[in-house]
């Protein structure tokens, strides 16, 4: 389809040129359009054209589109008989299409059967050194315009082709980027550990998963103030705003496992340890902070239990323990009792 639409275009513009050029002709030489050479030259033009855009160009061979620029060459040099009004400067548009799309082999095909046109049609009265002369002149004007053309074309398809690969190329390393920025997020998104970027004016630029759901944020990082409130124990007196976790990782201070209590929106306390640690920036990226944050709740509660377990288990076996060692310390104030027996209960 673009290659179809390429030659009805060139072909369109060329009858479009040859039209505006029998009109001015019409207008100040109207004796030129009677002479037969003339008029069959517009006539082939016209049939060339309309051939050209029934012709499905999809269906044939890209050489077979050579046939039109050669035709029209031909209709060119019908009309070129006449000795008053030169039309032998429309040459340009056969070879100009020619060199933009084929060979320069192929250019210099067409400059020949120009030059057989010129033989055969051109006017031969006047002087044969003057005839030869513009028969030259037209040669090599086409060829060098056939050949700057052909040349000027092929460098355009180079860079064409050299920036369609860079796309490619910057469109594949972009989906390679952003393949691997979604896994990323998938990791960080699966840590239990709650992690948060912040900008030195208190921004939020990133969360994962455990973050939001432990300060009860929304999936961009975009409902604040959060539900949750930190204090600075458990049960104590809630952090000023500026001694928060993200303010002071907005603030630069560095934070190494500091414990903080979470009171979340569902009436919970959390015990977190808080650590910041400044991320790597470009020259013109702002100062970023990162901070991590660990509940350790469970952690807590577990050594909770473990005391209460081992004071309950202490207190259950001490009384029979003593119980025990007391009876024991009794039988051992006996004097009747055999040394077996002594060294046993000792």
């Amino acid at each position: 389809m673009v290659r179809t639409l390429s030659i009805w275009r060139w072909q369109l513009i060329f009858t479009g040129s040859v039209a505006a050029m029998a009109v001015v002709i019409a207008a100040f030489v109207p004796v030129t359009l009677a002479q037969p050479l003339v008029i069959a030259s517009l006539g082939l033009v016209v049939a060339t054209s309309i051939v050209t855009l029934l012709v499905p160009w999809a269906r044939l061979p890209r050489s077979a589109a050579l046939s039109v620029p050669l035709l029209d060459a031909l209709a060119i040099g019908l009309a070129t008989g006449d000795t008053d009004v030169r039309l032998g400067f429309l040459w340009v548009f056969p070879v100009t299409w020619i060199a933009t799309y084929f060979s320069l082999g192929w250019v210099f095909g067409c400059i020949g059967f120009i030059s057989v046109c010129l033989v055969a049609f051109a006017d031969r009265g006047g002087d044969p050194s003057d005839i030869m002369v513009r028969m030259l002149s037209v040669v090599l004007t086409l060829s060098f315009l056939g050949t700057t053309v052909h040349l000027g074309a092929r460098r355009s398809r180079a860079v064409r082709r050299l920036l369609r690969r860079q796309s490619e190329q910057a469109s594949r390393a972009a989906e390679r980027a952003e393949t691997q920025q979604l896994r990323v997020t998938q990791i960080i998104d699966a840590l239990d550990v709650a992690l948060v970027v912040v900008t030195p004016d208190g921004r939020i630029r990133r969360t994962n998963d455990a973050y939001r759901t432990l300060y009860g944020l929304d999936g961009f990082g975009a409902a604040l103030p959060s539900a949750g409130v930190e204090y600075d124990s458990r049960r104590g007196e809630p952090l000023p705003p500026e001694r928060t976790s993200l303010a002071r990782g907005a603030a630069g201070e560095r934070l190494l496992s500091e414990r903080v209590w979470l009171f979340d929106g569902e009436g919970r306390w959390h015990a977190l340890d808080v650590t910041t640690q400044a991320m790597a920036a470009g020259i013109l990226d702002e100062r970023l902070t990162l901070v991590i944050i660990d509940d350790v709740t469970e952690l807590l509660e577990a050594d909770e239990r473990r005391r209460t377990l081992s004071a309950v288990v202490s207190h259950e076996i001490r009384n029979p323990l003593t119980a025990m060692i007391g009876h024991v310390d009794l039988m051992l104030e006996r004097d009747d009792l055999p040394a077996r027996v002594v060294e046993q209960l000792e």
